[in-house]
């Protein structure tokens, strides 16, 4: 609760008038950090599967439901962001089994140190945002010929 309060005053040859006026504003916090964990932390662009969870984050009661965003980040050694783009649509489950997506040449070619990160972002039902990232994921590039952009979801 923010208290906003403003005071007018009038100087008149013989009195004084002032009105004063207070308002109240709620601003509606972000959910509360819970847990977010990515499992295994290494595999096989294309071919290994991830589970992805986001576990008792918490919200004022009115603001509920929790809505859940899984995405991806390739950045490079100085945490540009090469290529990044959502998992699957956003919605009321909080778990995600996924394979992940090797970073296209066009996005990562010329880049030696090559970081992968999976990012998890939770909105409450007035639209207020916390995002955590996972840690750092080892994942080796397919040797298969799969288009890059394909991502299957189980």
């Amino acid at each position: 609760l923010f208290q906003l309060q403003v005071t007018e005053v009038h100087d008149m040859p013989e009195t004084t008038a002032s009105a004063t006026v207070t308002i109240d504003v709620y601003v509606r916090m972000p959910p509360l950090p819970g847990s977010f964990s990515v499992s295994p932390l290494e595999g096989q662009a294309m071919v290994s599967t991830f589970i992805m969870n986001m576990r008792d984050w918490v919200a004022d009661l009115e603001a509920y439901p929790l809505t859940y965003t899984f995405s991806y980040e390739y950045r490079s050694s100085s945490e540009a962001v090469l290529q990044s783009a959502q998992l699957a649509p956003t919605s009321l489950q909080d778990t995600l089994s996924v394979v992940l997506p090797a970073c296209s040449s066009s996005s990562c070619s010329g880049y030696t140190d090559v970081r992968l990160y999976v990012v998890g972002k939770i909105t409450n039902s007035f639209g207020a945002t916390t995002s955590t990232s996972s840690p750092r994921i080892m994942l080796d590039p397919t040797t298969a010929s799969i288009d890059v952009d394909q991502i299957v979801i189980t």
